[in-house]
């Protein structure tokens, strides 16, 4: 936090490394002739990345073709692009680079290189448009080219859609490969096993096969050999472990080695957030919820209820059913009960409560999570657990209209400190709801110096009255509703009172 000027944007996002460059205009920054190709320094209070070069900066367009290699630095305006002549040899191959989104600008840059007739001949968009955009390009002739940078999305620019267009004559690639791993954690099952998917990003020519080796496994996890073949791009490793396995992690090292040349070379992976590659032996969930594919209506504010089977292959110990920690989509406003399965019993219903107001006729998809522990043979206790995630075993139901209703006559009040307000109240039920309905208002916890008396509407009656108590010294804050909750049984529902504090 500071009192001082922040930076909304930064311009250029960078500069040619062992020189002095102005950004935004005022502030001179001396780049270190030794920087990296990300340095981080200070912006007044701010701490901001740089992109540093050893090539030529522009930061206007000159009257004469650029000669590449070059850094040429710029903006796009909302609805415009910028252009930059350059003069392009056809004996030679050219990389055309974009640095946007890399460097914090929030420009979803294009390429595009127009020839001296206007005419478009080369472009990059990319797939996705949080990449910024590379082209490799050899001119079909020389002459003076004009590379096109522009906003993907029309109605977006600024001072703050800023660049860094770096070209420069191609530098063919020394043949190598670089691997990566699709995750940085794997678990691995008791007496099972898992799969782990290594990619290789070849360049320069790279095809020979790849030897993977994977070092630093926990105790009685073992790893099946693994070679990528001629020109091939991925493996997966798979890795088992025995019955009983400790449980426990450990990082490992990865790495391939191939030929490339006369040399033999190894690479290491690193993993994707540039940590630790991470194995886990894991204790296999023997028991599972199962039943067949259920969908029912269900009217809002009350439960709805599903059976289910449960596969305890072999477990015979108490189960706990409860609502999963991860839902295959948001609960909606479901909530549920956890509820214990005794030991031996194979089947169980499961009641969720559908609020009030969950929207009508949109499918309500509820997980469940079933869990248990497991003993080992040398007393070890672990929890272990299961979840609904087939669509066969979630808690499926399409919400319908509510059977109770209730009405606020007035769903706005004034609050007059040191006032008692009076809220009609109407309830509509069913038919087959005949008892009496338990009227509340809750209050959001912030209201200060308001307290509300629950209302009972008689079995024969549809009209009551909820009573509020303003206090002399009612503060509020009045910036979010009341909620009227009126319940009968396990039926519920609901309606938004506003006050308005009196100036």
């Amino acid at each position: 936090m500071t009192t001082g000027p922040v930076a909304d944007a930064v311009f250029p996002l960078g500069g040619k490394r062992g020189t002095t460059v102005q950004f935004n205009g005022d502030t001179a920054i001396t780049i270190p002739a030794d920087s990296p190709a990300l340095w981080t320094t200070r912006f007044g209070s701010q701490a901001i990345t740089l992109d540093t070069d050893d090539l030529p900066e522009l930061m206007t367009a000159p009257a004469k073709p650029v000669a590449p290699p070059a850094v040429l630095n710029g903006r796009v305006e909302i609805g415009t692009a910028t252009e930059w002549k350059v003069g392009l040899l056809k004996a030679k191959k050219y990389e055309i680079e974009l640095r946007a989104k890399k460097l914090g600008s929030p420009l979803c840059g294009v390429l595009a290189v127009l020839d001296a007739d206007g005419k478009e001949v080369a472009n990059h968009v990319p797939n996705d448009p949080g990449v910024d955009p590379v082209l490799a390009f050899q001119p079909p002739a020389d002459g003076v080219y004009t590379i096109r940078v522009a906003e993907r999305f029309r109605g977006r620019g600024g001072a703050d859609f800023a660049y860094r267009l770096r070209v420069r004559e191609a530098v063919p690639a020394a043949p190598d490969f670089r691997l990566k791993l699709a995750t940085d954690f794997l678990n691995v099952p008791r007496s099972g096993s898992a799969k782990w998917k290594l990619t290789a990003e070849r360049v320069g020519g790279c095809k020979g096969p790849i030897e993977v080796t994977l070092d630093g496994l926990p105790a009685g996890v073992t790893v099946a050999k693994a070679t990528m073949g001629m020109a091939q791009s991925s493996v997966e490793l798979v890795l088992s472990a025995e019955a009983l396995a400790k449980v426990a992690h450990a990082a490992v090292t990865i790495s391939g080695t191939a030929k490339i040349g006369d040399a033999t070379v190894t690479r290491t992976v690193v993993p994707p957030d540039g940590g630790e590659a991470l194995v886990a032996v894991a204790v296999p969930t023997p028991f599972v919820i199962d039943g067949v594919y259920t969908m029912g209506n269900g009217p809002r504010g009350q439960p709805y209820a599903r059976k289910y089977a449960l596969k305890r292959n072999g477990f015979d110990g108490p189960i706990e059913v409860r609502l999963a920690d991860r839902q295959a989509r948001h609960l909606q406003g479901v909530t549920g009960p956890t509820i214990t399965v005794p030991p031996g019993v194979s089947e169980f219903e499961y009641a969720v409560q559908l609020p009030a107001w969950i929207e009508i006729g949109r499918t309500s998809r509820t997980c469940l999570m079933a869990v248990g522990t497991v003993t080992d043979p040398d007393g070890t206790k672990h929890r272990v657990c299961h979840t609904t995630t087939g669509t066969n075993h979630q808690l499926i139901v399409v919400p319908e209209p509510g059977r109770l209703g209730i009405d606020l006559v007035k769903s706005v009040a004034v609050a007059v400190p040191g006032d008692t307000l009076r809220v009609p109240i109407v309830v509509a039920r069913a038919k087959g709801l005949n008892s009496a309905v338990k009227v509340e208002c809750v209050l959001p916890a912030h209201w200060r110096g308001v307290t509300a008396e629950p209302a009972t509407v008689a079995a024969d009656k549809t009209e009551g009255e909820l009573v509020l108590k303003i206090g002399k010294d009612a503060t509020g804050p009045f910036n979010m509703p009341a909620t009227v909750r009126a319940t009968t049984g396990s039926v519920v529902a609901e309606a938004k009172l506003e006050l308005i504090a009196k100036q």
